[in-house]
């Protein structure tokens, strides 16, 4: 008697006899049990990136205030402790797994979208934020008005690469699509570009400066800037009337001021001060060049600078380097890094009362328009004596310059052609737009028609929107919150003939390559 034993029995040609169901059955069930690790694996690693790169938020915030007090130790640790999160993030973000759920129809995008990011963040902290935190900024404060130019140079290749990897970091996060994005993954991705945007504001500010100050110190040779102080009383696009105007020189790393004075040391002329480009003359007319109060109607900063360093040429026949201009914002963010402003009344001025006083409060005070450009001249002397004697913290200054450097209250022109190229494309620049590559941008300026100084009193609002079909609607508002009659205010600020009015001309710059409808 034979025995039975269990085998699979197969077609006399090799083929598998079972059922067709029970065939479809096994290999269904490999298939689950795949997806089900896979889904495992991508769940695992989505928790885990997840808690390592919530956990780089509070260290960001720490990291921050250990470079702002100096603590560079503590500063170097966070820092490493942040790259070894972010590092791993990326890395479990690169498992098979999470690779081969990018191309899944639909919902593919965001799990590309996340390990972009997640790489995005680790190239941060690699390339910039470890290499940065070495760096001890205090000690290239100024001492008694001399910079150390051979320190500056030092710290010059880590600036400079760590600005590359801050705008490698944001170009990658800016190429990611958000159209079939979930809100969660897309809100995430929206908060990284925006953090990736003020850093970048910063280090573009950090990067230039380190390029540009050997040679604006006068390391070779020696150097003139003129300080533009802008009041925003008299509104202008480019920020405001010229109000004070202070000549620095540098050699060797040393500064000082050579001479001061206010736009009213400038006589109107006949015809412009210089050729002026035909576009910009189209659009404001001969008034730009015949005023220096008016050279900054224009929004191109590289333009209103040069005007106005033909006019100092003009008046005092001294060739000027550069232009760095600010307004009375701009100052008081100044200040809050600075110890507190002395006036020639003896008071003190402070970050919260900057602003009120020189764009209002002085007129009240001071009815001679002398003596209001002597406090506009005291105040812009001051804070250059402050930052130059290394009174004020390096570290604390630098976000408020990044700060009014975005906002366009700060702007820098240099007189070299190679220098100003470097200038061109960073937030201190303060030229337009030339192409649409990296964003499409639309203008509103505003020129004060009152000829006073009643701006102190406008208030705007400007709502921008573009449609599917690249149709750019804008909507601005303005509103006086002026006394009416300009019941209270001096006839220096309404004037004898508007008392109170406010009259602003609207210039509106639209898209490269757009067309008005």
């Amino acid at each position: 008697m034979s025995s039975v034993r269990n085998t699979t029995a197969r077609r006399a040609d090799g083929g598998d006899k079972r059922p067709l169901f029970a065939r479809v059955g096994f290999w269904l069930m490999i298939v689950v049990t795949l997806l089900v690790i896979v889904a495992a694996t991508v769940v695992t690693t989505a928790l885990v990136a997840k808690d390592r790169l919530e956990s780089v938020v509070p260290l960001t915030s720490q990291l921050r205030k250990q470079v702002t007090d100096g603590d560079t130790a503590a500063a170097r640790e966070t820092a490493l402790e942040i790259e070894a999160k972010t590092g791993e993030a990326a890395l479990w973000l690169q498992n098979p797994a999470w690779r081969a759920s990018e191309v899944i129809p639909a919902v593919g995008a965001n799990f590309t979208a996340v390990r972009v990011a997640a790489e995005s963040a680790d190239l941060l902290a690699r390339e910039a934020i470890v290499p940065a935190s070495t760096l001890e900024f205090e000690s290239l404060k100024p001492v008694n008005r001399v910079f150390d130019i051979p320190a500056i140079e030092a710290v010059r290749p880590v600036v400079v690469s760590a600005n590359d990897a801050v705008g490698r970091a944001r170009d990658h996060v800016s190429a990611i699509d958000r159209g079939g994005l979930i809100d969660v993954v897309r809100s995430a991705v929206d908060e990284l570009q925006s953090t990736l945007d003020d850093a970048r504001g910063l280090t573009e500010v950090l990067s230039a400066a380190v390029q540009l100050l050997p040679e604006a110190l006068g390391s070779s040779e020696p150097q003139r800037f003129l300080m533009v102080f802008q009041n925003n009383a008299e509104v202008r696009a480019g920020g405001g009337n010229p109000a004070a105007l202070l000549l620095m020189s540098a050699t060797n790393g040393e500064i000082a001021i050579e001479r001061q004075a206010s736009s009213a040391d400038f006589p109107a002329k006949s015809s412009p001060i210089v050729s002026l480009d035909p576009e910009t003359q189209a659009i404001f007319g001969d008034d730009i060049g015949l005023r220096l109060r008016d050279a900054t109607m224009t929004p191109d900063f590289p333009e209103a600078a040069s005007l106005v360093s033909a006019w100092w040429q003009d008046r005092y026949d001294q060739e000027i380097d550069g232009v760095l201009s600010f307004d009375p914002v701009a100052l008081s963010y100044l200040i809050k890094a600075s110890p507190a402003i002395s006036l020639p009344s003896g008071e003190l001025l402070d970050a919260s009362s900057t602003v009120p006083l020189l764009l209002s409060e002085v007129y009240a005070r001071f009815p001679n328009p002398a003596d209001q450009d002597a406090v506009f001249a005291a105040v812009s002397a001051e804070i250059f004596t402050k930052i130059s004697s290394g009174e004020s913290s390096l570290t604390g200054l630098m976000p408020q310059l990044a700060t009014a450097a975005d906002e366009g209250r700060l702007s820098v022109w240099s007189a070299n052609p190679a220098d100003q190229a470097l200038l061109a494309g960073t937030t201190i620049g303060g030229t337009l737009p030339s192409d649409n590559v990296h964003s499409t941008v639309a203008g509103v300026y505003f020129n004060d028609f009152t000829k006073y100084k009643m701006s102190y009193y406008l208030d705007s609002s400007i709502v921008a929107s573009c449609d599917a079909s690249g149709l750019v609607e804008i909507e601005t508002t303005l509103v006086s919150s002026a006394p009416e009659g300009g019941e209270g205010l001096p006839d220096y600020v309404v004037g004898p003939e508007s008392r109170g009015s406010v009259s602003t001309d609207v210039v509106v710059y639209g898209p490269i390559g757009s067309t008005l409808d």
